[in-house]
């Protein structure tokens, strides 16, 4: 992903989030398994709702887990990536910004 900073990605699936730094925090696995090679990231995403051309939802009120805050966004959404940096110790943090104009 570094080496990946101004450029373009999409997910081919629909992609949960949660607008609750802790619970994102301990979804990204929190540098568990660090050990085995496994690394914690986390994504922080801006959206400029003036250009979405894709849909999303959030779905918090349909959530069993309230304080998760969910979004889900569906599939082909496109973000470009802003920056990647080292958040913590065992955690990284994804800057990508919706670009769903580049898309289309």
């Amino acid at each position: 992903l570094k080496q990946s900073v101004g450029q373009l990605i999409s997910f081919n699936t629909f992609f949960s989030t949660s607008a609750t730094p802790i619970v994102a925090v301990s979804f990204s696995g929190n540098g568990e398994y660090e050990s085995q090679g496994i690394v914690s990231v986390m994504f922080d995403i801006e959206l400029d709702l003036s250009f979405v051309s894709r849909p999303f939802a959030q779905i918090e009120d349909l959530s069993v887990l309230k304080q998760e805050r969910e979004t889900l966004f569906s599939m082909g959404h496109v973000f470009r990536v802003e920056s990647v940096d080292l958040e913590t110790d065992t955690i990284w943090l994804v800057t990508l910004v919706c670009d769903d104009a580049a898309s289309n």
